[in-house]
């Protein structure tokens, strides 16, 4: 098998994997869109907001983070696809993301302002 079918390969499964990444942050703002105009004083229990579940003071924050997140992602993905001179340029576009998750893995958080204080 010639090189570039692995190569072409490989980036058909990256770009799955963050296509499927990226479904799933969708659903996570629908669910936490879901959640904005939640009643607490409702006669059965309710689970508190995805967003201080995860520590956000504020969904702007917790939107604004994931919309960080869906960002990184989608521009991995243009770079796999958009010709350039040489393959190893589009692996080049993932960069950004691994590298805010490389950090983020060894600091805890994201190396990303975020608004906290609304």
């Amino acid at each position: 098998m010639p090189w570039s079918n692995i190569e072409r390969a490989l980036r058909m499964a990256w770009t799955g994997l963050l296509l499927c990444h990226l479904l799933a942050l969708a659903i996570q703002f629908l669910l936490a869109a879901a959640n904005l105009n939640e009643d607490a004083g409702i006669g059965y229990p309710t689970y508190s907001p995805v967003w201080e579940a995860e520590r956000f003071q504020s969904p702007e924050a917790y939107f604004y983070r994931r919309g960080v997140t869906a960002g990184y992602w989608l521009f991995s993905i243009a770079g796999l696809w958009i010709r350039q001179r040489s393959p190893w340029l589009n692996w080049a576009w993932t960069l950004p993301w691994l590298g805010a998750t490389a950090i983020g893995w060894f600091t805890g958080d994201w190396p990303v302002w975020t608004p906290m204080d609304y």
